[in-house]
């Protein structure tokens, strides 16, 4: 639900509108274990035969949910100097955030050795314009105008990304054209 507002401060001079929107989006996906293979805990690559028992450690089967907030509002302030010059002062954004980023949801659970939990994520941008327009005569008027952008993409990590660790049997388990 989002509510907007506007009209004069001083008649037929300054004027003003504010709006804002807050919007809430959730995404879910189903989440099934992967089963292990049969003998890494000894260290030894196998994809078959299976135990269907042993999972990835921490992983969760079931829902997963993702929850973005965005606030979107706008906000003009407008003063009329004289019938024949304008100056406008805008501004306007949708700064959003959220839990989890664009991670795959596969392995939002995982405990990884670096360090596990859930990554966030920022996003959004602020507007800001300031305007100006003028007549001098009917053959002469001028346009001016400023504007400034503020964007950001910030993304936090569920893992520490300096460290790494070995992945070769895993990817070898899940896919045999990695062990060649």
């Amino acid at each position: 639900i989002g509510i907007s507002i506007g009209g004069p401060i001083v008649k037929d001079k300054l004027f003003y509108f504010l709006a804002y929107n807050p919007v809430e989006t959730k995404t879910s996906a189903s989440i099934q274990n992967i089963p292990l293979p049969f003998n890494i805990s000894a260290g030894v690559p196998s994809r078959v035969p299976f135990d269907p028992t042993p999972q990835y450690p921490s992983a969760v089967a079931g829902i997963q949910t993702q929850k973005r907030t965005s606030d979107n509002y706008a906000a003009k302030l407008t003063w009329y100097a004289s019938p024949n010059h304008r100056l406008e002062l805008t501004a306007f954004g949708d700064p959003s955030s959220g839990d989890m980023g664009p991670q795959s949801f596969q392995l939002r659970n995982i405990d990884f050795p670096q360090g596990g939990g859930d990554s966030s994520i920022e996003y959004g941008a602020n507007n800001y314009s300031l305007k100006y327009d003028a007549v001098f005569t009917p053959t002469f008027f001028m346009q001016a105008q400023l504007g400034y952008h503020d964007g950001q993409f910030n993304e936090t990590s569920a893992i520490n990304a300096s460290a790494y660790t070995d992945q070769r049997q895993l990817r070898c388990y899940l896919s045999p054209a990695f062990c060649n």
